[in-house]
């Protein structure tokens, strides 16, 4: 994969997840942007683009909140060019 992203999702100082997503394609890219659906989008991005890191710890509510925050930060920086092409 091309430009990959280390995620770590802190919850304690003694809990700490980590993940690695690579930027998501452009098919990816619109595939989010034809649905409105937050939970589709979520899952378009967990199976799509999380590459590597302790999948199962994803079903804890604050793990899976702080990492789609992160993945949204990613998604941002493609969302800015979609939208400026």
């Amino acid at each position: 994969h091309k430009h990959l992203y280390i995620l770590d999702v802190k919850l304690t100082a003694d809990e700490t997840y980590q993940f690695i997503a690579c930027r998501p394609s452009r098919s990816i890219m619109e595939l989010i942007a034809a649905t409105t659906d937050e939970r589709k989008v979520n899952d378009i991005l967990i199976k799509n683009i999380i590459v590597a890191g302790d999948r199962e710890t994803i079903e804890d509510g604050l793990v899976y909140t702080r990492l789609m925050q992160l993945l949204a930060k990613i998604v941002r920086q493609g969302s800015g060019f979609l939208a400026s092409a």
